[in-house]
């Protein structure tokens, strides 16, 4: 996941945005993991929605966090993306290919 936050960070883009879902099968290690990443967008001051029930245990005033795509769909549905770059990355099983980026400008 670091690895491509890192890239995406070098994209030299206006505005950006990064939708990000669990990281699945890491154990005992996944609280910290996925607060790592929180921390990482934090930082980095990173436009950032975080998809997943893993991430949304550990939520914050920072960002915004969908226990579900389905969820994150109707957010999404409702703000503008016109000309933004978009880095979708998850786990398989959080099913992010069922997000939809739909710019309403």
């Amino acid at each position: 996941m670091k690895a491509a936050l890192d890239n995406f960070l070098q994209i030299d883009a206006h505005q950006k945005l990064a939708i990000l879902g669990d990281m699945l099968e890491l154990g005992e290690n996944s609280p910290t993991e996925h607060q790592t990443v929180i921390e990482y967008c934090k930082n980095n001051h990173l436009k950032t929605i975080f998809i997943g029930e893993h991430f949304f245990t550990l939520k914050n005033k920072n960002f915004s966090f969908f226990i579900n795509v389905e969820d994150c769909n109707h957010y999404l549905n409702g703000i503008n993306l016109e000309n933004c770059f978009i880095l979708i990355k998850g786990s398989r099983g959080t099913k992010l290919e069922n997000v939809l980026v739909i710019s309403n400008p």
